[in-house]
């Protein structure tokens, strides 16, 4: 597995009106596969040796966040396609692609006209003084889950999951202050196991399941298999948008957010 995370690739900010950076292919972040690939072989065999390269089918990718918008560019160039079998993609900021600056001025235009109608609509102001919850959901279904959903229903073959179990760590974090709440990246602390000792027995067991499906994917490509797993992971299909909810129980659940997510394709990303 190649791994990456948003301390190694800074990419949902990436824009610029530069030309040398017009084609996103020329991005010195396009040969980042090709490089990790050609330092496992010197690993492997001393020296780099092209007739000898790992086989691209032992080789899935993984990102969160910033590092998975860099999977999302391998995975949408052709020419990157045969240095590996399969991507996991995780909590990828999919509504902010790679634009040039004019692009994102354009973008943000068009944003700031359904703000003024379209949104308020559908994400109505609550009669408090504090609308911060309410940002976090616009922001949170426009930025992760209904990008995510569109690209699952354009996807040969998808698995989609859902992380909604709050950490608790006893202090050893900082989402410690907002607890009850799950932010963007706490899951990174049961897949790789890195909070254990300070997880609850739930917490634990949770990780455990996390690491073991991630596993199974990189090993075979079949989330459910070899290791054994508590729940069958379903395929995401368009008629019947199947989730995997990592809670505790883990359980399935259909259609998340949809409304909001039909909404959301509706303006636009």
């Amino acid at each position: 597995m190649v791994s990456s995370s948003s301390s190694i690739d800074g990419l949902n900010d990436f824009h610029s009106d530069d030309q040398r950076y017009e084609d996103a292919e020329s991005d010195w972040v396009i040969h980042e596969l090709f490089l990790a690939v050609e330092k496992a072989n010197w690993a492997k065999y001393g020296k780099a040796k092209p007739d000898n390269f790992i086989n691209p089918f032992e080789i899935t990718l993984f990102g969160e966040s910033a590092g998975a918008q860099s999977k999302l560019l391998h995975y949408g160039t052709s020419g990157m396609r045969s240095f590996f079998q399969a991507a996991i993609i995780q909590s990828s900021p999919m509504s902010f692609p790679f634009r040039t600056y004019l692009e994102y001025i354009t973008r943000t235009v068009l944003l700031a006209e359904q703000l003024k109608c379209g949104v308020v609509e559908h994400f109505p102001p609550d009669q408090v003084n504090d609308q911060r919850p309410l940002l976090a959901r616009l922001f949170t279904q426009w930025t992760f889950t209904c990008s995510s959903r569109l690209f699952a229903r354009k996807a040969p073959i998808a698995y989609t999951h859902v992380f909604t179990y709050p950490p608790i760590t006893n202090g050893a974090s900082n989402s410690s202050v907002f607890q009850g709440h799950v932010c963007h990246g706490d899951e990174l602390y049961f897949l790789f196991e890195a909070l254990r000792a300070n997880l609850t027995a739930a917490g634990r067991r949770l990780s455990s399941n996390f690491a073991n499906y991630w596993t199974n994917y990189a090993k075979s490509q079949d989330l459910n298999q070899p290791i054994q797993v508590p729940l069958i992971w379903p395929r995401f299909h368009n008629d019947v948008m199947k989730y995997l909810c990592f809670q505790d129980p883990i359980e399935t659940m259909d259609n998340y957010f949809k409304d909001d997510c039909d909404f959301c394709d509706k303006i636009g990303y």
